[in-house]
């Protein structure tokens, strides 16, 4: 099999477990925000067939976002100047790779927080195309912060131990995670149904409730368990590849 046809059947694969792992999790992430619950408050309360609403556009959204990283991958680190420092090149690196994949994305997280909350998809023709920007900004500004951080992270790390991908794409993942939380709530939280009466659409309010209601820790441990699972294997194929051009 030649490299094109080996680096296609081994993201395919990865496609089909990036889909079986992130599914779940991500609708037990959104459930969590959503109705301010613990994962296991969220698993004991809610029947197994609720567990699977979403699932139709968050299919179509893990079938999709490997090619999509895959590609914006490949791009970004071709137009990021080689001859920075790791970290610096790392972070610029992040925004573009986070700028091609968020708004594409954000379209299918709209969907999924939607379909979790009991609407279908009725709801794109109820509501029209400015639904699918729903939470874009603080979806930009997750993907953003997340992607600076993690790859401004990584490339020293991998400079450091070129031999450990896995571990350096586990570790960074978990660390991008955590610290990147809020951002991701408040995307979830303003893809919502809108509320009567309306809460604050402003960010620096949104934060505000975040942390208020202690939404910043939820939906951190399913995102955990799902970065453990994917970010290392994606990592090893990027650099096995050698799509990522240094």
């Amino acid at each position: 099999m030649n490299d094109a046809g080996t680096l296609f059947y081994q993201f395919t694969g990865f496609t089909a477990w990036r889909l079986a792992v992130g599914v779940p999790l991500d609708g037990i992430t959104k459930r969590e925000i959503l109705e301010n619950k613990t994962t296991l408050s969220i698993l004991r309360a809610t029947p197994f067939r609720e567990l699977g609403r979403g699932f139709q556009p968050n299919a179509f959204k893990y079938l999709t976002s490997s090619y999509l990283q895959l590609g914006s991958t490949w791009v970004a680190s071709r137009i990021t100047p080689t001859e920075l420092p790791p970290v610096v090149r790392g972070v610029m690196f992040g925004i573009f790779t986070s700028s091609m994949e968020a708004s594409v994305k954000n379209v299918f997280n709209v969907l999924v927080t939607r379909f979790i909350q009991g609407e279908g998809w009725s709801m794109v023709w109820k509501e029209g195309p400015a639904l699918l920007t729903k939470g874009l900004f603080p979806a930009l500004l997750h993907r953003g912060f997340s992607s600076a951080l993690y790859f401004g992270l990584y490339e020293p790390l991998h400079k450091k131990y070129p031999q450990h991908t896995f571990a350096v794409g586990f570790e960074v993942g978990i660390t991008q995670v955590v610290i990147t939380s809020p951002f991701y709530q408040a995307a979830v939280l303003q893809q919502a149904k809108p509320t009567v009466p309306p809460l604050p659409e402003s960010l620096n309010e949104l934060f505000k409730r975040i942390f208020k209601k202690g939404l910043a820790i939820r939906g951190i441990a399913p995102r955990l368990v799902h970065s453990a699972l994917t970010s290392g294997p994606l990592m090893y194929l990027l650099e096995k590849h050698q799509l990522i051009h240094r």
